[in-house]
């Protein structure tokens, strides 16, 4: 069938290859071409899924990778103020170690505040000698000061012998 216009021209652009074929070609060729269609729009439906998929596992990989980068920078933060922590704990052992002394129990402000005069009787060492007026906490803390042990369930009397 042709396609002629108002004035009986006839119209090559509008003609289709399926006029100049015979109907059982017309019926071959619509039906490999529906076929066709179908196969395309299944083949479309899987690209689509595996698309969907695709796309569902990059959304979960890139939130595990921001989440790692977070938790990365937080343990950069820890470090850093650990290595910070332990910068300080440095100086404050460095300026301990440098000005260690003989340690007495009590100093001249502790003897002051206690009532005993701020001289005490010490030995040529520089050992400090306890007497009656100390208490029993400032004798347990000489002790200890001076690395006794199984000092603490001592009487007085006995933590004097000791310290004696």
């Amino acid at each position: 069938m042709r396609t002629c216009d108002k004035f009986g021209r006839l119209k090559p652009w509008l003609t289709d290859e399926r006029d100049l074929m015979s109907n059982k070609k017309k019926a071959d060729t619509t039906k490999k071409s529906s076929t066709g269609k179908r196969e395309l729009k299944k083949t479309l439906s899987v690209l689509r899924g595996e698309l969907t998929k695709t796309e569902t596992k990059l959304e979960k990989a890139q939130a595990k990778a921001r989440r790692w980068r977070k938790e990365a920078a937080a343990q950069r933060s820890s470090a850093a103020r650990s290595g910070a922590r332990a910068e300080k704990l440095q100086k404050k052992l460095d300026r301990a170690a440098a000005d260690l002394e003989p340690t007495r129990a009590t100093g001249p402000l502790e003897a002051a505040a206690s009532g005993r005069p701020a001289a005490e009787p010490t030995t040529g060492d520089g050992v400090t000698v306890p007497d009656e007026t100390w208490t029993v906490v400032e004798l347990r803390a000489e002790a200890r000061a001076r690395g006794l042990v199984g000092m603490s369930n001592k009487s007085k009397a006995q933590l004097l012998d000791a310290l004696s």
